[in-house]
């Protein structure tokens, strides 16, 4: 049977919501050869703490004490480390897109 596309209306493209206030967009710098520059340290069910950013690559958008929620739309705030690992190391790449949550204080 064929499947008439006439009436099909094209998807909008996603429209990005606006953040919340303690919310920040960013885009990770990776170096081939020093990689993100980054410590981290994972908060269960949060995401990972940024502890320290070397200054080469350097991430420019991101403050120690960030939290980094979410990485190329993939939530990081996870209950099992492993999982959030696993999560991080399959996205980490030069300009994929964060989003970090900024400390309230």
């Amino acid at each position: 049977s064929k499947v008439s596309t006439q009436n099909i209306q094209p998807t909008a493209a996603a429209v990005p919501r606006p953040l919340p206030d303690d919310k920040v967009a960013a885009t990770l710098a990776v170096d081939p050869e020093l990689g993100a520059g980054l410590e981290v340290e994972f908060v269960e069910g949060q995401g990972y703490r940024v502890e320290s950013i070397r200054p080469s690559p350097g991430q420019p958008s991101m403050r120690m004490g960030d939290l980094l929620v979410s990485v190329n739309g993939r939530s990081l705030a996870l209950t099992n480390e492993d999982d959030a690992d696993e999560v991080l190391a399959n996205e980490l790449r030069h300009g994929v897109p964060l989003i970090l949550q900024r400390p309230t204080s």
